[in-house]
């Protein structure tokens, strides 16, 4: 079986959450479900921008073929201008209004539309929705097509060509029941061919203890108490929000450090030295890490916390639960609150209030602590083990 996975845009160096899911899930394909794979992306590297990263061409990464078209880049504040009128009014947007708003969103590429209406693989698979590459390839595909939509309640999901999108799928994978529900509200996506089945999480590779020691050392991490962040450092993922909320903290308790974790945008309080100075002691940015650098800071954090509100899986947060670390989320994001329930492990916080009972009880050494973290390590190993998901996977699409 051959399969295409579709995405706007992927390398072992972007970080973003659906890329990323998207490069396991082809991974994971080959190993365990003998499955020759494809990735069909664009060029581009920065998502606001769409600014060509990489070559046109092709290269192998981890046993899969990833093949990159020629996009065209865009001025986000321009588009960010332009785009107002229809975010505030989504419902009335037109079907030519929509497909003005695929091409200046981006990434816009003819020549990854025709490969995907060319491509001679069993299925198609799409991850995740809002942009061109599926909006519009979804339609172009000519065998069938498998949607991971990604979504999450967001002004643009709202608007009516996404309905035709996701009840044009062959099958539609969903990361969360929450995602599913939301999904059949917005669109009535009521496909028969559907299922909750997530994205795997099998090894993680860590430090050493010597090699972990030095990495703590090398951030001045050593024997200090912390909290992680990992991904972009944006404020559209709630980023700044956990800056603000930390350095009310800082007010109370001093002994604690937070971490973030991943590139940093130029729109970030993060990026601001006047706000890192201020809080030098206390808030330190990484930038990007390799797997095993950040796996090894999130296994001796105290908690990770994952403040966006529109994760649709958040694969970051059942790594730390893999990784037998404590997770705080955002009580405003359905998927990442539906992972700390149904395990019964971890914290969610609404407001500063609650943002800082969730650090003092993940940093405190206690009984109920140590059941939660060994609640979500188990819950990760019974639902997202990546052979279970891949045969389940296949077998769906064997259907189609």
């Amino acid at each position: 079986m051959k399969l295409s996975f579709v995405t706007p845009r992927f390398g072992k160096d972007i970080v973003g959450g659906a890329e990323y899911a998207i490069g396991q899930l082809a991974k994971n394909c080959v190993e365990f479900g003998g499955v020759q794979a494809e990735i069909l992306t664009t060029t581009a590297g920065d998502e606001r921008t769409w600014s060509q990263k990489y070559d046109v061409g092709s290269e192998t990464i981890d046993g899969v073929v990833v093949k990159r078209f020629a996009n065209k880049a865009i001025v986000r504040a321009e588009f960010d201008l332009w785009s107002q009128k229809h975010l505030t009014n989504p419902e009335k947007m037109t079907v030519d209004d929509f497909e003005e708003w695929l091409v200046r969103q981006g990434p816009y590429s003819p020549d990854l539309l025709n490969a995907i209406e060319n491509c001679e693989s069993q299925a198609v698979v799409f991850h995740p929705m809002l942009s061109s590459p599926t909006s519009h390839g979804i339609f172009r595909a000519k065998v069938p097509s498998v949607l991971h939509p990604a979504l999450h309640d967001e002004p643009l999901a709202r608007m009516p060509g996404y309905k035709k999108v996701v009840n044009h799928a062959s099958f539609l994978s969903f990361s969360t029941v929450s995602e599913q529900k939301l999904s059949s509200e917005l669109y009535g996506s009521q496909l028969s061919k559907q299922a909750v089945l997530g994205f795997g999480i099998d090894s993680l590779l860590t430090a050493g203890k010597h090699e972990a020691e030095s990495i703590l050392n090398r951030f001045a991490l050593e024997n200090e108490q912390y909290f992680i962040v990992v991904g972009r450092v944006d404020p559209g993922k709630g980023s700044d929000l956990v800056a603000d909320f930390f350095e009310e903290f800082l007010k109370h308790d001093k002994s604690k450090k937070l971490v973030f974790v991943g590139p940093v945008s130029q729109t970030s309080k993060l990026f601001d030295q006047d706000f890192l100075s201020r809080n030098s002691d206390n808030i330190i940015v990484t930038g990007m890490l390799d797997d095993g650098d950040k796996n090894t800071l999130i296994s001796h954090a105290c908690a990770l916390i994952t403040p966006s509100a529109t994760e649709s899986f958040s694969l970051v947060a059942l790594e730390a639960m893999k990784l037998k670390t404590a997770v705080i989320v955002n009580k405003a994001c359905g998927p990442t609150l539906e992972h700390v329930q149904l395990s019964n492990s971890g914290y969610f916080f609404e407001d500063y209030a609650s943002f800082h009972s969730c650090l003092a009880l993940a940093s405190t050494k206690s009984n109920e602590n140590e059941v939660r973290v060994d609640n979500g390590f188990k819950y990760v190993e019974d639902k997202y083990s990546w052979r279970n998901i891949i045969e389940r996977y296949i077998k769906i699409i064997k259907t189609l």
